[in-house]
């Protein structure tokens, strides 16, 4: 039996739902346990969420990814959390946990994983010096843990960096998804869906132009967050944050997902999307492009032009729409499920050297 120790500042989100995913595997045959930094959006109910067998804590000194870079006092609790329960496995979460881990964590007594999860010289709402700093910083420490990318765009990222990362996709648990999957019950209006944090990465902006640009389109947010004021469509929802099964009925209900990012890793709520037979409708940047095969599991565009012709082709053409959410199950089932995930850490874990 080995020790896992998954460090993560940013718990919420996608994070959240690939740690639930992937430790309820692990548990199974080692012993698990979880440092966390709290979020806004953060769920409360973690016990309902990861299983019971998961030792959770919460990291007193992980307070926002600026502030906790900046803080000597979480370097030092990352150094004491794993000197306490002395892993065998480190993995670590995200960019903010990803430069303390490496930094406090010397790189022998146990092996050392990191996954960005999206890097960070990557986010569009940066300064230009700053993505180049984050870069900088990237390949620096490229040496000190083994990279496992969580997407095909990142692992391209990853290789750049240097070092020997590894790829493993993101996947969903599809016994979570399947009592929601089947057609669409929402209201008689056309009904475009799309889900996450109200921020600058998922691209408000846009997803707001759309709305005023089919005004005759239901477009529904699942979420909420400091953006929301852009959302001022008046065919646009908010439904603020919602428990996961209240968040899959809605999705459920939609005919279209959407996703209008700036910037992303590899998409949970995509994968989901899809397994829910939703045809998608996605930015052209990493991650979406990743899963998303154009014109078959649904459409990759440029422009709001070309977002909105795509999406009122599908508004037209409902037999084009449940081929697309066909084939974007199919690709789900086939590729994407956490076993396979599950199956390929284990051996990344134990087989790396």
């Amino acid at each position: 039996m080995a020790v896992i120790l998954h460090i993560v500042e940013s718990f919420a989100g996608g994070v959240l739902s690939f740690l639930a995913d992937l430790t309820r595997y692990q548990v199974a045959g080692n012993e698990v346990h979880i440092l966390y930094g709290l979020r806004a959006h953060t769920p409360t109910s973690l016990t309902e969420i990861f299983d019971s067998r998961v030792n959770l804590t919460k990291a007193e000194h992980f307070n926002g990814a600026v502030k906790t870079l900046l803080n000597p006092l979480a370097y030092r609790e990352v150094r004491r959390r794993a000197e306490e329960i002395k892993p065998d496995i480190v993995h670590l979460h995200s960019s903010a946990a990803g430069f303390v881990g490496r930094m406090a964590l010397p790189s022998i007594g146990f092996k050392m994983f990191y996954t960005p999860h999206g890097y960070s010289f990557l986010k569009q709402d940066s300064p230009r010096l700053l993505r180049k700093c984050f870069r900088a910083t990237e390949r620096i420490l490229a040496e000190k843990a083994v990279t496992v990318a969580c997407g095909k765009g990142e692992y391209e990222e990853s290789v750049k960096l240097g070092g020997k990362p590894e790829c493993v996709c993101n996947g969903i648990n599809p016994e979570s998804l399947d009592g929601f999957a089947g057609e669409r019950t929402g209201s008689d209006n056309f009904t475009i869906c799309t889900c996450g944090r109200i921020m600058c990465q998922k691209n408000p902006p846009l997803f707001n132009e759309l709305a005023r640009m089919m005004p005759d389109c239901r477009f529904v947010w699942i979420g909420d967050g400091e953006m929301r004021d852009v959302l001022d469509a008046s065919n646009v929802e908010i439904t603020g944050w919602k428990e996961r099964n209240e968040s899959l009925e809605i999705l459920s209900g939609s005919d279209v997902f959407v996703m209008t990012s700036l910037w992303e890793g590899f998409p949970i709520a995509l994968l989901e999307a899809m397994y829910l037979s939703k045809p998608c409708v996605v930015s052209n940047v990493i991650g979406n492009r990743d899963i998303v095969e154009d014109g078959k599991c649904g459409y990759i565009c440029n422009s709001a032009d070309e977002f909105t012709a795509r999406l009122e082709e599908l508004r037209q053409n409902c037999g084009l729409r449940r081929e697309m959410g066909i084939n974007s199950r199919n690709v789900i089932a086939s590729e994407y499920t956490f076993d396979k995930v599950a199956d390929r850490y284990e051996k990344i874990y134990f087989d790396n050297n």
